[in-house]
């Protein structure tokens, strides 16, 4: 299995992060395979629905951080990356089959960008999420941002993305930032 691994079980297709000794922290290959998966997907008809998922006990950390000095060393890495990463979510908010993360122990950053680009964020009921690059001196991508007002408001968006606090699954829920607590 490599880092980003795609299983059809019809009439599921299942999407699944696979780096659990990083806590599936999503690398710009990563972000660039999302794309071809999203095609695969929608020549199939037997699948029905897809599940993003990350391997062992956590949905994902975010981004791969240890990527950052390659990735913004200067504007042209900067674009190049930023743009991995909007490709990578568009290719889920434009797929043709209602899609629905599975999000436990950690979803985080980027990590949550991932599960807002999904129709359904289905949570653990002790999983937590924070949108933390305000923590790292860097600003959420467009369509995150765009996404997380749209769940959750304007109020409520900007104390996520200026505060980068852990936000626990009652809180989500009762925000509507996951649809459901399991």
């Amino acid at each position: 299995m490599t880092d980003i691994a795609l299983h059809f079980e019809p009439p599921f297709a299942r999407i699944v992060l696979n780096r659990p000794e990083r806590r599936n922290a999503i690398s710009r290959a990563m972000w660039r395979a999302l794309p071809a998966i999203r095609t695969a997907i929608e020549a199939r008809e037997d699948i029905l629905v897809v599940l993003v998922e990350g391997a062992g006990g956590h949905f994902s950390a975010g981004a791969d951080i240890s990527e950052f000095d390659a990735a913004y060393r200067d504007g042209a890495a900067a674009r190049d990356y930023g743009d991995a990463v909007q490709d990578g979510l568009q290719a889920l908010i434009d797929l043709d089959r209602p899609t629905i993360a599975v999000l436990r122990g950690n979803a985080v950053g980027g990590g949550l960008g991932l599960a807002m680009a999904c129709d359904l964020r289905f949570c653990a009921a002790d999983a937590y999420l924070a949108v933390t690059p305000a923590k790292l001196g860097l600003v959420y991508g467009h369509a995150e941002t765009r996404r997380l007002v749209e769940l959750v408001g304007p109020s409520r968006a900007k104390d996520l993305l200026f505060t980068g606090r852990r936000i626990e699954t009652e809180e989500a829920l009762a925000v509507g930032l996951i649809d459901r607590r399991v």
